[in-house]
């Protein structure tokens, strides 16, 4: 059974997955509305649930305070913003997956509302990248296996063509 989240607990960063707990259809609760809440502080101390449709650590997304949150979500906690640093897509491969955390807006619908992060003191994993390079490699034979078998398909397509033509 999951933990009860309590206010208490809450810290500055904490990025939370989260679903309604009832839905209702054509509402427009959905609208401009991403599903991925962080835990942000306004200047009276008080923290709010907010989500990330417009970007993140942005205070004009939508938000909700602690009990109003607890009605309407249910919630999974991701991770702490805090613990992360920012990386690029192209360095994914060098770290372990537990390692990778992904937040994005506006339902990460191109690359540039895609962030990739990962964990602070994270060191690389040369397995995991001579597994992904094998992995290229496969593929990559895979090809040409292909390429060899289409070539040799045409090919002899056109020696029975050849014969036919000689033959008639």
């Amino acid at each position: 059974m999951k933990k009860k989240i309590t206010k208490k607990e809450l810290k500055v960063g904490d990025i939370f997955h989260s679903s309604w707990k009832e839905r209702v259809w054509g509402d427009q609760k959905d609208h401009c509305f991403e599903g991925l809440f962080i835990i942000m502080q306004d200047e009276e101390g008080e923290k709010w649930f907010v989500d990330t449709f417009w970007g993140v650590n942005r205070w004009d997304n939508k938000k909700w305070k602690f009990t109003e949150t607890n009605e309407l979500f249910k919630l999974n906690f991701y991770v702490n913003l805090n613990d992360l640093e920012k990386v690029e897509h192209y360095s994914l491969d060098d770290y372990s997956d537990e390692d990778l955390f992904t937040l994005h807006d506006q339902h990460a619908c191109v690359k540039s509302c895609i962030y990739h992060f990962k964990r602070k003191g994270a060191i690389k994993n040369p397995q995991k990248k001579i597994s992904k390079l094998q992995e290229e490699i496969n593929e990559e034979k895979r090809k040409v296996e292909w390429a060899v078998r289409n070539i040799e398909s045409k090919s002899a397509e056109i020696k029975k063509l050849e014969l036919q033509g000689f033959n008639s």
